[in-house]
């Protein structure tokens, strides 16, 4: 390398440190160009923050004034979603941006060194052989080669998180598992006759044909048993068990479990969980305080709000035990809803908008005390779908989407089953499972079919069955099946029918009103609620066909619930149980 080095001449050596002080230069042109690009994407992501930008705030303020002007709610919704794409395409922008400065801040120094050292006059002759031979090569020359190589591994590092879409965090071990109470689990033939969780038991919203009401109206009292006022606002969905209904409502200073006789419609109890700090309370207006819908195991109810405060009440309302989780770092309120898998409570804990600092967990509590059994941290950013419990060749598996991962746990340990990186954006809806297999789909993100029933590990790209994102993919309104055929509600507002097999889509169908609830099967019908309280009834076959469509009256937001032959719906402010001849 020394005989290279004079072999060269002063021209040349010239010419090489002129090209290294251009190279230099043109670096630095780069770095200030990517910093003045992330100083426009931060104040970009200030203005599409949907918690800090001005349109938002003024649509509140006017739907405020105007309540019942649906346009306005429905351009609030849209804007929201809008700057919600916005915001989280601009992190992952800057994400790489800030990889490109880096890169070329150092390119820039390596320029400027290589300039210095072609500049410098070379030793003489005499210099060299008085020196060992290990000094023959001078020390910038030393550095350069290091540098290289530092290079090298940077951009292989570079393209290596690049391609997978941000550093990955490994999930820590769950904490080790402590002592059960000794709360008996309910029977699975008790859990198939009631309503324990939202969307049912093992949240797929599936009920079997049976003595369904065919039809209602709540303006003329067709086939309305009865209809009860809600004494608190909530989106929270009912739950039954027996001869009680459970539904929960809150507002900045109360958080409160209601109970209700499920044949009458008789107020029987409230059950209040006092809020930790009323004062640093907040919620997203489409939100509320109480969003996540209640759970029960038949011998207690479990209630958890927007604030982080848990509750629990034994079925004639007196308070068992109540726990405070700590305030939810959540960007649009926390909203997921309690499990029951194995007696423990189930607690989907995704908070927190960095990954790299990640609160988030998934927790079993002891429905006896409130204490944590085990707590295992997720790699997750807030989301706010639900946990769903489903047994995959017979043994039950809590199923969670987040943000990037979609993951299974043990119910005895909270060990990790299996993971697939599919998610991103804000995860709303939640999957479900149907004989093994998981369907989930949300917006930004994709819609997939996952084989449960092997899986182990990250099964990214081995038990993924198919997946596609161009159309259907919900912003926070969750998928049915009944296993042969997928139907999923698009940020478009239309609904879309999808072969299980394969994922190829049959049909879509624009639909004719927002809906805010998630579809429930009954038989061979499916049952769609939509925001102003109608609720469609369509043909479960491979063409849309709506078979008829019942009133309500009163805006519907939270999921129907089903049990004995009846219908439970909760309106804006009143609670309805419904039925009649089929």
């Amino acid at each position: 390398m020394t005989q290279a080095l004079y072999n060269l001449s002063p021209v040349r050596r010239r010419d090489l440190a002129a090209a290294s002080r251009a190279c230099a230069a043109i670096s630095l042109l780069f770095c200030a160009v990517i910093a003045a690009m992330l100083l426009g994407m931060s104040l970009k992501d200030h203005q599409s923050n949907p918690l800090d930008a001005p349109v938002i705030d003024r649509l509140k303020s006017e739907i405020r004034q105007h309540p019942t002007d649906d346009s306005l709610k429905e351009t609030l919704r849209k804007k929201d979603a809008r700057l919600r794409a916005d915001f989280w395409w601009s992190r992952e922008a800057a994400t790489r941006a800030g990889y490109l400065l880096l890169a070329g801040a150092i390119v820039a120094v390596l320029g400027f060194k290589s300039a210095r050292f072609f500049d410098r006059p070379l030793p003489t002759l005499e210099q060299l052989q008085s020196s060992s031979p290990s000094s023959h090569i001078p020390a910038n020359c030393r550095a350069i080669a290091a540098s290289s190589l530092v290079i090298a591994a940077f951009f292989a590092a570079l393209t290596f998180f690049s391609l997978r879409a941000g550093p990955i965090v490994p999930i820590r071990a769950p904490e080790a598992a402590q002592p059960l109470a000794t709360i008996t689990p309910p029977s699975p033939a008790d859990l198939q006759s009631a309503w324990p969780t939202w969307r049912g038991h093992d949240g797929a919203a599936r009920v079997a044909s049976g003595a369904w009401p065919a039809r209602w109206n709540a303006a003329t009292n067709e086939n309305i048993l009865w209809k009860s006022p809600i004494p608190l606002p909530g989106h929270s969905s009912p739950i039954l068990w027996k001869d009680r209904l459970f539904v929960t409502g809150a507002d900045a200073t109360h958080r409160e479990l209601y109970a209700f006789d499920i044949a009458t419609g008789r107020f029987l109890w409230t059950g209040k969980v006092s809020p930790t700090d009323t004062t640093a309370a907040t919620s997203f207006e489409e939100t509320g305080f109480a969003a996540p819908t209640p759970a029960t195991d038949g011998t207690n109810v479990y209630a958890i709000f927007a604030s982080g405060d848990v509750g629990a009440f034994d079925l004639q309302g007196v308070s068992v035990w109540t726990r405070h989780l700590g305030p939810p770092a959540s960007q649009y309120t926390y909203a997921a809803s309690l499990a029951i898998a194995s007696g423990k409570l189930i607690v989907q804990w995704d908070v927190g908008e960095d990954r790299q600092k990640s609160a988030s967990a998934l927790l079993a509590l002891d429905t006896a005390t409130g204490r944590t059994l085990w707590r295992t941290p997720r790699d997750a950013v807030n989301s706010w779908s639900s946990p769903i419990v489903a047994e995959v060749d017979g043994t039950p598996q809590i199923i969670t989407a987040g943000n990037p991962w979609i993951a299974a746990y043990d119910p005895a340990t909270g060990a990790e089953l299996w993971k697939a990186k599919l998610m991103d954006g804000d995860v709303a809806a939640s999957p479900i499972c149907i004989d093994g297999i998981v369907y989930l789909a949300n917006d930004r993100a994709i819609m997939a079919a996952i084989d449960a029933r092997k899986a182990r590990g990250d099964v990214t790209a081995s038990a993924v069955r198919w997946k596609q994102s161009d159309d259907g993919l919900p912003e926070f309104i969750s998928p049915i099946s009944d296993g042969k055929l997928l139907w999923t509600f698009g940020g478009n507002g239309s609904l879309f029918c999808f072969d299980t097999k394969d994922g190829t889509k049959l049909w879509e169908q624009e639909f004719p009103s927002i809906v805010r609830a998630s579809p429930a099967l009954v038989g061979n019908e499916l049952w769609i609620t939509d925001a102003k309280g109608q609720t469609h009834i369509l043909s479960t076959g491979r063409t849309y066909e709506q078979l008829r469509e019942n009133t309500l009256g009163e805006p519907v937001s939270a999921n129907l619930a089903f049990a004995a032959g009846k219908v439970f719906i909760r309106g804006k402010s009143n609670m309805y149980c419904i039925g009649g001849k089929p």
